[in-house]
């Protein structure tokens, strides 16, 4: 889920947020 997620963000930056948020 998360490598699909980080994969469809264009913005790398955006996409580390998404993931650190997904994590918490």
């Amino acid at each position: 889920m998360l490598q699909d997620a980080l994969k469809f963000m264009p913005h790398t930056r955006y996409s580390y947020f998404m993931s650190v948020i997904l994590m918490w």
